[in-house]
C-alpha cells in the first residue's frame, strides 16, 4: 500500500482534516515501527558475531587537506545492516502519538497541540555511511567556534580546553576515538550546526547528518560513566531544545536528572573532595539539569522533577575555562565583572528557572488546595513580581557578544514570559483579575517586540521554547484584548493589527517554514481576525460587546490555549456572565476564585465559530485575514 501525502489537499470539513492528520501520524508510527522490527531482527541474526565486530579496532583514514570520520565497524557488516543502531525512546519525538488519547492537549499546554502532528524531524530513508562525511579542519574548528560562541553560554557544561585535548585535536590528526568521545564530538558539530544555518547558510553536511552520526554510538553512551554519559544526555537536549521531534525531551530529562541524583549532585557534601576544576564542573552540570527540567516541566504543563527545598548545591563560580585551568580551590578569586566566556549568563538564568519554578509550583500545579485564592494569592503574586524585577534589574550587560543568550533582548525576553506566566489564566486563578489582564497585554507586547529587534539582529535561532513563547506571546495579548475592554480602550486597530502582524512575521520568520510554524500562524490569524472586530471602522474599540455576548463565558476551547479546558466549569443551563461564572467557581471549590470582581470574559458569536475548528484552522477558509500585510 502506498501512501501519497497531499499537503495542499484542501478540506472543507473540520473533522475529516483532524482524521487526516492522525492517520499520517499512525502511518509516520508504523513505518519508524518497522524499521525497529527489521533493525532487531538484523541484530539478533548476527549474534555475536556482531558482538565481536563491535569490539575490533576501527579503521581511520586522513586526508591531506583534511579528514574524514571513521567507523567503528567494517563497512561490509555496515551496508548490509548490521550496524546496531539505538532505537530507544530516546530518539523518539517529544509529541509523539503514543500518549495523546490519555489526557486531552486542552488540559496540558498549548506545545502538545501545535507540535502532535509535526513530522518535519523524521530520520533520512537514505543511511549516511560515517567516512561519507569530511571536511576541512578549519570548518571542524568553526563549528566548535559558533558551539561555544552561541550556545555554550546558556548550558557550559563542556570545558573547552579538555575538549580541544580529548575530543578534537585527537580526531584531527586521524587517531581512534572512544564511542563516548565520538559522540560528544558529533554532537557538538550537530549543535553547532544549527547555529551555522542561521548564519551562513546550508552547509555541504545538515545538522541532521551529523546527528545522525552521533546517534550511533548512544548504546555505548547509556552504559558509560555516569558523569560521561549525563554530558552525552544534556548535549541531546541541546539539540532536542530545536529538533523536539527527533529527541524526546522529557524522557531524556528525566533520566539525566535520574542519573545525577543517584550521584548526589545535587548535594554539596558531593563535591567536598573535589579539586577545584571537578567541583566546578560538577555543579554546572547539575544546574544545567536543573535548568532542562523546570524548561520541560513548564512548557509541558507536567511536574517538577526535584524541589527546591532538596537541593544544596550551591552555584558555579563566575569563573571561565580557562580560570579552572589554572587557579586552584586554595587560591580561587572568581570575577566580579561579568565576561562573555565566564558564568555569569549561566548563574543568572538559573536564578530565573528558581523563580520559574515559584511560579509554577504556586500557580499552575494541577492541585493548589494549599492557596485559598484572594488576598493570599495576591501577596504571593507580589512578592514573586518583585523577585522578577529585581532580576531583570540584576542582569549582567556584555558590551559585544555574539549569542543571543547574553543579548539585552533575551533578558528581558525572559523576563517578559515569566510576568506572563505569573498573571495569566491558571490553576490556582482561572480567572485572572483586569489588572492582571492589562499586565498581560503590556508583558505580551512587549515579549514580541523584544523577539523582532533580536530577529532583526538576526541573533534569534529557531527552538520549540522560542516559537511557544512567540506564540504564547500572541494568543495570551489577544486573550486579554477580547477579555477586557478596558484593554482594549487603550489601544486602536491599526497597533492592534500591527502587532499581529509582527508575531506572524516572527513565527515565519524563524522556522524556516516547517508545518507546526505555519499551524501557530493560522490560529493567531484566527483569533487576530476575532479581535479586530472588536474595533470600528475609524479603529477604536467599541465600548461594550452585544448584549448576547455578554450573556457567553469563555469557551472552554479558548482556556485549552493555557491548558485548563478542564477547568471551565460545566452547566446545564444556560451560560453564565461573569460574576455568575465566579460564584460558580467560588461554591465548586475551584481554588484561586477572590471575592474581588473579576474581568468581564465574554465572547461573540464569531468568536465561538472560531474555536469550532480550533488548532486545526487552515487556508481552506479561503479567507484572507491580513490581506494587505505581506505576511
Amino acid at each position: 500500500m502506498t501512501v501519497v501525502a497531499q499537503p495542499d489537499l484542501v478540506v472543507d470539513d473540520a473533522t475529516l482534516r483532524d482524521e487526516v492528520r492522525h492517520l499520517r501520524a499512525q502511518v509516520t508510527e508504523l513505518n519508524r515501527q518497522l524499521v525497529e522490527e527489521k533493525q532487531r531482527s538484523a541484530i539478533h541474526a548476527r549474534g555475536s558475531s556482531l558482538s565481536q565486530s563491535l569490539t575490533s579496532p576501527p579503521t581511520s583514514t586522513r586526508h591531506s587537506q583534511g579528514y574524514s570520520i571513521s567507523s567503528p565497524v567494517p563497512a561490509s557488516q555496515r551496508d548490509h545492516g548490521a550496524y546496531p543502531t539505538y532505537t530507544g525512546r530516546i530518539l523518539r519525538p517529544t509529541f509523539g502519538i503514543a500518549h495523546q488519547n490519555r489526557v486531552d492537549a486542552g488540559d496540558k499546554s498549548s506545545a502538545w497541540s501545535l507540535w502532535k502532528d509535526d513530522h518535519s524531524a523524521e530520520t533520512p530513508t537514505e543511511r549516511l555511511n560515517a567516512e561519507d562525511i569530511s571536511f576541512h579542519e578549519d570548518h571542524g574548528l568553526a563549528l566548535i567556534d559558533i558551539f561555544f560562541d552561541q550556545r555554550w553560554p546558556h548550558l557550559p557544561i563542556v570545558h573547552k580546553p579538555t575538549f580541544m585535548r580529548e575530543r578534537f585535536e585527537p580526531f584531527a590528526r586521524g587517531e581512534e576515538l572512544p564511542d563516548v568521545a565520538r559522540f560528544q564530538l558529533f554532537m557538538v558539530f550537530a549543535i553547532a550546526a544549527l547555529e551555522q544555518s542561521r548564519i551562513k547558510g546550508k552547509d555541504a553536511y545538515s545538522h541532521r547528518d551529523l546527528f545522525e552520526i552521533a546517534a550511533r554510538d548512544l548504546r555505548s553512551v547509556l552504559i558509560a560513566e555516569d558523569t560521561e554519559c549525563i554530558t552525552s544526555l544534556v548535549l541531546l537536549l541541546m539539540y532536542g531544545r530545536t529538533e523536539p521531534q527527533s529527541v524526546n525531551m522529557w524522557h531524556t530529562t528525566g533520566l539525566a536528572l535520574r542519573i545525577a541524583l543517584g550521584m548526589d549532585l545535587h548535594r554539596n557534601e558531593s563535591i567536598r573532595h573535589l579539586d577545584l576544576k571537578e567541583a566546578e564542573m560538577s555543579k554546572r552540570l547539575f544546574w544545567s539539569i536543573y535548568a532542562y527540567d523546570r524548561s520541560m516541566s513548564i512548557y509541558l504543563g507536567r511536574p517538577l522533577g526535584i524541589q527546591d527545598a532538596d537541593i544544596n548545591l550551591p552555584y558555579p563560580l563566575q569563573l571561565t575555562d580557562e580560570d579552572l585551568e589554572y587557579q586552584t580551590t586554595a587560591t580561587v578569586e572568581p570575577r566580579v565583572r561579568a565576561d562573555v566566556k565566564d558564568m555569569s549568563t549561566f548563574i543568572h538564568l538559573i536564578k530565573l528557572r528558581k523563580i520559574n519554578s515559584d511560579i509554577y509550583r504556586t500557580f499552575h500545579s494541577i492541585s493548589n488546595n494549599s492557596y485559598l485564592g484572594g488576598p493570599d494569592l495576591d501577596m504571593l503574586r507580589a512578592d514573586i513580581y518583585a523577585q522578577i524585577n529585581d532580576w531583570l534589574i540584576t542582569a549582567p550587560r556584555y558590551p559585544t557578544s555574539s549569542s543571543m543568550f547574553q543579548a539585552p533582548e533575551w533578558f528581558q525576553n525572559a523576563y517578559h514570559l515569566a510576568v506572563i506566566a505569573l498573571h495569566r489564566p491558571s490553576f490556582a486563578q482561572p480567572q485572572p483579575s483586569i489588572e492582571s489582564l492589562q499586565v498581560c497585554a503590556d508583558s505580551s507586547i512587549s515579549l514580541i517586540s523584544c523577539y523582532g529587534s533580536l530577529y532583526a539582529k538576526n541573533k534569534v535561532s529557531y527552538s520549540f521554547v522560542a516559537l511557544s513563547g512567540i506564540f504564547m506571546a500572541a494568543v495570551t495579548m489577544l486573550y486579554s484584548l477580547r477579555a477586557s475592554p478596558q484593554v482594549r480602550k487603550d489601544l486602536t486597530r491599526q497597533v492592534i493589527e500591527t502587532n499581529i502582524n509582527s508575531s506572524l512575521s516572527l513565527i515565519r520568520g524563524i522556522s524556516n517554514g516547517r508545518e507546526v510554524a505555519e499551524r501557530a500562524a493560522r490560529v493567531v490569524q484566527g483569533l487576530g481576525i476575532a479581535v479586530l472586530s472588536l474595533f470600528d471602522n475609524e479603529g477604536y474599540a467599541t465600548p461594550d460587546i452585544s448584549g448576547d455576548a455578554e450573556k457567553r463565558n469563555v469557551d472552554k476551547e479558548f482556556l485549552s490555549w493555557f491548558g485548563l479546558k478542564s477547568r471551565m466549569v460545566k452547566t446545564s443551563t444556560a451560560p453564565l456572565e461573569a460574576t455568575g461564572q465566579q460564584a460558580h467557581w467560588q461554591e465548586a471549590g475551584v481554588p484561586g476564585v477572590p471575592n474581588t470582581p473579576l474581568a468581564t470574559l465574554s465572547v461573540d458569536m464569531a468568536w465561538e465559530d472560531l474555536f469550532a475548528q480550533g488548532f486545526g484552522m487552515d487556508s481552506s477558509t479561503g479567507i484572507d485575514f491580513f490581506p494587505h500585510s505581506g505576511f
